[in-house]
């Protein structure tokens, strides 16, 4: 065993071992990754100017060459900050189903909040690309998402969130693969038509509505809607708001905007 001694800057290294005995001599090349272990620290500056005002912003890079940088965004409104925010999406390093998804599902739509460079492109498709990757390896046999590789049965939230990225990701032009999501179709279908107001108890569990709804959203979002579920849930009191508001998306992504059964004036299907 022996240590070796890095120096500052990131990227892959190449080693070359040599080993020579009794007249034999053995060459092998290992590469390894060089990161730097400390998280990214970000410093964030405001200013709001006048009209015809001017300022000045005094910035001193720290750090290895070509790992610092600094940014500048300017806004007619007070900004949001969209440069900063997205960069900490890409710079999230953590890994469960729900974290992959909530850092590669914003990135799909960056386009509609800022125009990104050949860079910045190439950098949103790595990382949805790489979260797609990973994924994958989340499925289960039966269609289904697990929170952390090596649980044994599926999350029904992360199942439908997941899934959502997937159909984003498909119709963004992303090659999501077909058989994953022909499995976690059948998965969901299975799942909303099986499903009862409360489970298995006689008093409703947190989200028990939101839960439903939120996967019937899914499965007409893919194109492949559940009417008769969706007709079952919408005829039981006491869905909460967000439950409502979500299952009269599905109905609209299935251009089923009114409920026929009344007259008059054109009303919601919820």
């Amino acid at each position: 065993m022996f240590r070796i001694r890095t120096g500052t800057n990131t990227g892959v290294a190449t080693i070359k071992i040599t080993a020579t005995g009794n007249g034999h001599t053995a060459t092998e090349n290992l590469e390894i990754e060089i990161r730097n272990p400390n998280p990214a620290v970000t410093l964030h500056e405001s200013r709001l100017l006048e009209a015809g005002a001017a300022t000045e912003l005094n910035y001193t890079l720290s750090g290895a060459a070509g790992e610092s940088s600094a940014k500048l965004e300017l806004s007619r409104i007070p900004a949001i900050d969209i440069t900063r925010r997205f960069d900490f999406l890409y710079n999230y390093e953590h890994h469960c189903s729900e974290q992959l998804t909530s850092k590669a599902l914003p990135l799909l739509f960056i386009d509609q909040f800022k125009e990104a460079d050949k860079e910045e492109r190439e950098k949103i498709k790595a990382n949805v690309t790489e979260a797609l990757q990973r994924l994958y390896g989340h499925q289960l046999p039966d269609g289904g998402f697990v929170y952390w590789p090596g649980d044994a049965s599926a999350n029904e939230w992360i199942t439908s969130y997941i899934g959502n990225f997937l159909i984003a990701a498909r119709e963004k032009g992303y090659d999501a693969n077909n058989q994953v999501i022909a499995r976690w179709k059948s998965y969901q279908k299975r799942a909303a038509q099986n499903w009862t107001a409360y489970g298995s108890g006689e008093t409703p569990y947190y989200g028990w509505d939101v839960q439903q709804a939120y996967r019937l959203y899914t499965l007409a979002l893919a194109g492949s809607g559940e009417l008769g579920a969706m007709n079952r849930m919408k005829e039981i009191s006491g869905l909460s708001s967000q439950a409502r508001w979500r299952l009269a998306a599905a109905y609209a992504l299935m251009d089923k905007k009114r409920d026929r059964r009344r007259t008059g004036t054109a009303t919601g299907c919820l």
